[in-house]
């Protein structure tokens, strides 16, 4: 568990929490993403696959040749 210098930011292990002056929370699910989650969610929000130079990008340089986004 970790906590910013300023008490607004708190951190353990998937979650992280942050509050304001007025005592709004919210919460985040920081872990990251599988790679076929995070391809799905990336051409879910371009709506379209992805190029080679793309898909090195976001995805890896050692990510496969073949188109990322399932039809």
């Amino acid at each position: 568990m970790a906590r910013s210098p300023d008490g607004t930011t708190l951190a353990g292990g998937r979650t992280l929490a942050a509050g304001d002056g007025e005592g709004t929370i919210q919460l985040w699910d920081v872990a990251l993403p599988t790679l076929d989650a995070a391809a799905s969610a990336i051409c879910q929000a371009v709506g379209r696959d992805l190029d080679a130079a793309e898909r090195r990008r976001y995805l890896g340089s050692d990510v496969r040749s073949e188109p990322a986004c399932v039809r």
